[in-house]
């Protein structure tokens, strides 16, 4: 990831790092684009250089919703001068903060869903051994309400114990953004858990990373919360996105290769449906590309997957290729969505559905193409019933 320097900041961005609280719980909302994580850093920074000054202050710690997040971000936490280790996933960071406070795991009602109602009957006796310093949460929309009243209820205990610094954090969230159907928060669920007044709720509202087309384009999912959709500056206009009907998936996979080849200095996402579809996906372009300088890289989450380290997010002339789960925060030149008919589509949960396309769509800069084959134009996979008109001007629908 590329930071802007601070002077390449927007007004709306610098009045958040110039005048957000400290010592307070502060919101910061925004549609994508508006450089949520760009704060997030920021933040980070000044919070970790207040930490250097003062005795007794925690050094800040930023929790990201992915592992492919904290990979995304870490050349640019370490371009502001802050420990690589100052990072971590959200799961990492409950169960070594639960740990060096208990010895123990945090007590979970299954593997990954911690049981947060007897976590808080267990930290509220002795609250002193909990604190944490202050936390960042980017994408604080992916977790769970008790998550946050837990915390909530930690901190106010120190206020009421008089401790000099009490815990804090700071959650950048959007609440068009929620990628699980279950364990997620509401902006309000989030103020209210937390009891943030309104002098520290802050909002971005200007997309400063997608085309006018491709911002239109996303709209189309966006499934009406209230974070809002963001302005589009003055002039960043572009090409139209596409609805690509291929007659098969080695027709997607040429048009991807093709693009990766005609854009040589892009780097390319494609996001898929399953991790079947990301193997074969992976497979199909680099039998394409062995013969150019364009790398094919890929990541899988587990035991058995295909670690982080091998993705490289400061590097051009390269197709990066993730499950849709892991999309969320990152951006790409171009991206690509094929194989919509893998997708599987129910009018009775659109609007969880509408979400994930809204992410998908709006993590590209410049090009976008979605695709599909195996299906006749009579009978399109479901998420084109989403879609207006291909004569409305939102995109171009081409064919094989």
């Amino acid at each position: 990831m590329k930071i802007p320097s601070r002077k390449a900041l927007s007004p709306e961005q610098e009045d958040i790092v110039l005048e957000a609280s400290m010592s307070e719980p502060v919101l910061i909302t925004g549609p994508p684009g508006t450089g949520k994580t760009v704060i997030a850093l920021y933040r980070t920074k000044a919070l970790f250089s207040r930490s250097e000054q003062r005795i007794g202050v925690e050094p800040p710690r930023l929790v990201m919703h992915s592992r492919v997040l904290c990979r995304y971000t870490e050349n640019a936490v370490a371009d502001l001068g802050v420990p690589t280790n100052a990072i971590s996933t959200w799961h990492s960071w409950l169960h070594a903060w639960w740990k060096a406070a208990t010895g123990a795991a945090p007590p979970s009602i299954k593997p990954f869903h911690p049981d947060f109602d007897a976590m808080l009957e267990a930290a509220i006796c002795q609250h002193s051994k909990f604190f944490w310093g202050h936390l960042v949460l980017d994408e604080g929309q992916d977790f769970a309400p008790g998550f946050y009243a837990l915390l909530y209820r930690i901190r106010r205990q120190g206020i009421k114990a008089g401790v000099p610094v009490a815990p804090s954090l700071t959650v950048l969230a959007d609440d068009n953004q929620r990628m699980n159907e279950t364990d997620n928060s509401s902006i309000e669920n989030i103020i209210t858990e937390l009891r943030i007044p309104e002098e520290n709720r802050f909002e971005l509202m200007t997309n400063f990373r997608n085309t006018r087309e491709i911002a239109k384009f996303s709209s189309k999912f966006y499934s009406g919360l209230s974070t809002g959709i963001a302005k589009i500056p003055d002039g960043n206009g572009g090409d139209l996105p596409v609805l690509f009907q291929a007659a098969s998936f080695e027709d997607e996979m040429d048009r991807i290769a093709r693009h990766a080849k005609n854009y040589g200095r892009h780097h390319v996402g494609v996001f898929t449906s399953t991790d079947r579809i990301r193997v074969k996906v992976v497979e199909a372009l680099e039998e394409r590309l062995k013969d150019t300088p364009i790398g094919v890289h890929t990541y899988k989450s587990g035991r058995n997957g295909t670690g982080v380290e091998h993705l490289n997010f400061d590097q051009s002339s390269l197709v990066t290729v993730v499950n849709h789960q892991s999309c969320k925060g990152l951006e790409f030149d171009a991206v690509f969505i094929p194989q919509l008919q893998k997708y599987s589509f129910d009018a009775a949960n659109a609007t969880y559905f509408k979400m994930k396309f809204y992410v998908m769509c709006s993590r590209a800069r410049t090009h976008l193409t979605l695709s599909f084959s195996g299906c006749d134009a009579e009978n399109p996979p479901g998420v084109v019933s989403l879609l207006p008109a291909s004569d409305e001007g939102y995109y171009r629908l081409q064919t094989a």
